[in-house]
């Protein structure tokens, strides 16, 4: 790499037509790139030549590869990471921070997604196009399933357990992983209690302001934490309690009309973004708690030069989620994305690996039902707009994937129901 930087190679964009970007793709032993291409409608292919190679990248890049001027290379099994410098850092290297059970789960769903050759986009486009997307929509949903299924026989088999705790960043799929592990639990003789965190949210007002002076939202002390804790420890002594509801469209709290009282066999089952923070339970003995996290690992490339960020796909969810069900418009998305990041960053990504488990959210065939959803949206925007230009990006991202037209596919307890409806 450091041999690279210093030649400074120029780097080269260019345009070809779909035919002859095949053929290059062809002569350079691209299959999956090949793949991808051939079964969609572009008319013309943008390509990067660098130093007598070519390459794709989804995106634009440096005008050379020396405008790289720090990096780091770390062995981590299977291969290697590398860090670079990141807007978030001022420039410098970021930091490389081992975690282990999120690195185990996701080379299992590696591992799964290779085994149904579904590595890459060009793979599961041809299941679209093949009207074999049925299978890998069931597999994918069944490979969720199994992962809570595992996840209730833990429980059960600990009686000490009588809480437990579902975190994770925003638009992971918490609320129904919460559910279906519910329904797990259940089937084997438990009586399973669900709360959410986000009902405890104090009325807008009162949310608190950060270190910046400015509305934060992912702060713990969003949460009523004296509420929530009164709540959780009358269940705790015997006692009966009405859950609140939010309102997320007065952003007010709510009374819901529904009252929960612990029985025998019974499990409380919280999920929300700051579950994993001892703060938020402090008053209940850690052998009762069983802790969850759940993130969408999105395994999936475009092909082997592009990943897929895990982040962007979750903006999209949230940016879907939030329009059909917050009454949130794209730029009340975008407005506040930057704020949820950083709050995710700072109170969330520290404390899982406190988690007993890790539970992987992603759905491999997400993006060809969710790119519809997200057009209609993007249609709706102005062109001279705040965000256009981060509409265009996503926008070009989607239309790698083909539609699936048949939604009746997905199933009612799916993921991707907490998104579409």
């Amino acid at each position: 790499m450091q041999r690279i930087i210093d030649a400074d190679y120029k780097v080269y964009r260019k345009t070809t037509d779909k035919e002859n970007a095949l053929k290059l793709f062809e002569e350079e032993g691209y299959k999956d790139k090949v793949l991808l291409f051939k079964n969609l409608n572009f008319k013309d292919i943008h390509y990067y030549e660098v130093d007598g190679r070519i390459f794709t990248f989804h995106g634009y890049l440096a005008p050379s590869t020396g405008y790289i001027d720090k990096f780091d290379i770390i062995s981590y099994y299977p291969g290697v990471a590398i860090t670079v410098p990141s807007s978030r850092t001022n420039g410098e290297l970021t930091e490389f921070h081992e975690r282990k059970l999120l690195a185990k789960i996701f080379s299992n769903s590696k591992r799964w997604t290779n085994m149904l050759n579904i590595a890459n986009v060009g793979n599961l486009n041809s299941y679209v196009k093949n009207n074999n997307i049925k299978f890998i929509i069931d597999t994918s949903e069944t490979y969720f399933e199994n992962q809570i299924s595992k996840i209730a026989d833990m429980i059960v088999n600990d009686n000490d357990i009588s809480i437990v705790q579902i975190a994770g960043p925003s638009s992971s799929g918490k609320t129904t992983s919460a559910y279906r592990l519910s329904v797990q639990l259940a089937i084997r003789g438990k009586r399973p209690i669900l709360i959410s965190t986000d009902d405890y949210f104090v009325n807008r007002e009162k949310t608190p302001i950060n270190e910046d002076g400015e509305i934060d939202y992912e702060m713990l002390e969003a949460i009523d934490l004296e509420k929530f804790n009164d709540d959780l420890m009358t269940l705790m002594e015997g006692g009966e309690i009405e859950l609140p509801r939010f309102n997320f469209i007065t952003g007010s709290r709510e009374k819901s009309g529904k009252f929960i009282k612990l029985e025998n066999d019974s499990i409380i089952i919280i999920e929300g973004l700051h579950c994993l923070n001892p703060r938020l339970t402090q008053l209940v003995p850690e052998k009762k708690k069983f802790k969850i996290y759940i993130s969408a690992l999105t395994q999936l490339n475009i092909d082997s030069h592009n990943r897929i960020s895990t982040s962007r796909v979750r903006l999209l969810r949230r940016m879907i989620r939030d329009n059909n069900f917050r009454g949130n418009s794209i730029e009340d998305t975008f407005e506040g994305w930057d704020k949820v990041r950083r709050g995710e960053e700072k109170y969330i990504f520290p404390y899982q690996d406190l988690a007993d488990i890790a539970v992987d959210s992603s759905l491999v065939y997400e993006l060809c039902i969710l790119k519809k959803y997200a057009y209609e949206l993007f249609d709706t925007y102005d062109c001279n707009g705040k965000y256009y230009k981060e509409i265009k990006k996503l926008r070009a991202f989607l239309k790698y994937f083909i539609d699936i037209e048949d939604e009746t596919l997905v199933p009612n307890n799916s993921v991707l129901r907490e998104i579409i409806g």
